[in-house]
């Protein structure tokens, strides 16, 4: 290895924390307040209604728009469309989904909008991500949580019993193969998405849907580990 590419990655592993949290940081106001508005419930008056009601509904109400990618013409889909809620979650994200996902579309999020492209071209239209997840380390390292390929267990260092061996001892390649395995594991095949574990530091190339996946799987092992602690 050149002495100039190994200074690079020495520069990178001292500041990755700190990159991660000003990109983290600067995912921008706009994006994480869509984040946050697709959580929200759509109301049940929607429920049987068209697509393009529900688009002025999230401009109007939410500040959301919705725009098309090139690929998705009307041949793709019609805002005239019903939409049809499922049973159990009403989020708007959920709804949005399944919705779309009857005519192979899916969105990302730019900046205050929603982009809607097909899901052909979605690997096209990755984002690199990072997710701080030093804590996490830690705790596989203390042996107060232990991730596997089948699940998550949790237990007091005393109580602490393994019911499957991860597949290596390092904590980041831990937490790698086990986002690989858990979430959506067909999108990690032939390189097409890409994690990478750098000083207590998730780098993640994927689809929007998938990284909220991510956020949502991350969530739970922590939330796992706080109630062990309780």
């Amino acid at each position: 290895m050149k002495i100039s590419t190994l200074l690079v990655w020495v520069v990178w592993l001292t500041c990755a924390p700190a990159i991660a949290l000003s990109q983290s940081e600067s995912q921008s106001t706009s994006e994480s307040g869509v984040e946050r508005k697709l959580e929200r419930k759509l109301p049940k008056k929607f429920d049987g209604k068209s697509f393009s009601e529900i688009v002025k509904y999230l401009r109007s109400q939410h500040r959301i728009k919705i725009v098309r990618d090139l690929s998705v013409g009307s041949a793709h889909l019609s805002f005239k469309e019903t939409v049809k809620f499922q049973a159990g979650d009403t989020s708007i994200r959920s709804v949005l989904s399944s919705f779309l996902d009857n005519y192979e579309i899916t969105y990302l999020i730019c900046d205050d909008h929603l982009l809607l492209l097909t899901q052909e071209l979605a690997p096209y239209r990755m984002r690199m991500k990072v997710y701080p997840c030093r804590d996490i380390i830690e705790k596989i390292k203390k042996h107060e949580i232990n991730i596997f390929a089948g699940g998550i267990v949790t237990a007091n260092r005393k109580q602490l019993k393994f019911t499957s061996i991860p597949r290596t001892n390092l904590p980041g390649e831990q937490i790698v193969d086990f986002i690989q395995s858990t979430v959506q594991p067909n999108s990690w095949s032939k390189g097409i998405g890409t994690v990478e574990s750098i000083n207590g530091v998730l780098v993640i190339n994927q689809t929007e849907q998938i990284h909220h996946e991510i956020k949502r799987l991350l969530a739970k092992i922590r939330k796992h580990s706080k109630h062990d602690q309780n």
